[in-house]
């Protein structure tokens, strides 16, 4: 039986991701749902995590997810946990999770800024190790991070650190 989210998948061709499993760490909402229905819709089955359960819930009944989890991505404990229970093996890991912190640098508490240069980047670090062993090959991690680093304007300052770091640490 075809979901919505399949037939989109011309029938003059197969379905690029057919037989892969998606993981979508921030996946209820925005980017990540997004790119939850892409992966639906070339065959793909995916496995969603967000911090709201009932945003969660919807947007794996719109999918049909083959599992969700709700949980702060930003939780170590949660993170490590959530890959420990994974079943294997998976083919990509995308991760939209995450927020950036706005605001004058000068401004800002120091645990706020403290906060923002590190979260994005311990995040990656937490998931490279939960899917070290889950993804096989030829499979993929990927990270987003907005347009911070690349469009860099007052207010910005924090977030745009955040995600040179990233570019930088070659996680793009």
């Amino acid at each position: 039986m075809m979901s919505p989210a399949t037939s989109a998948v011309s029938a003059q061709r197969e379905p690029e991701m057919l037989g892969q499993t998606v993981v979508v760490i921030g996946g209820s909402a925005g980017i990540g749902l997004e790119t939850a229905r892409r992966a639906r819709a070339e065959g793909a089955s995916v496995i969603l995590t967000g911090r709201n359960p009932e945003r969660l819930k919807q947007a794996a009944l719109e999918l049909d997810a083959q599992r969700t989890a709700a949980f702060d991505a930003n939780d170590p404990t949660s993170l490590q946990s959530f890959f420990r229970d994974l079943p294997t093996p998976i083919d990509h890991v995308m991760v939209t999770a995450g927020t950036p912190h706005y605001g004058p640098p000068l401004e800002m508490p120091p645990e706020e800024a403290r906060r923002g240069l590190t979260e994005h980047l311990l995040l990656a670090l937490e998931v490279a190790r939960g899917a070290a062993n889950k993804v096989r090959p030829p499979g993929s991690l990927i990270f987003t991070g907005g347009t911070g680093a690349r469009r860099p304007r007052a207010g910005l300052a924090i977030a745009s650190t955040a995600r040179t770091k990233e570019r930088l640490c070659g996680w793009e």
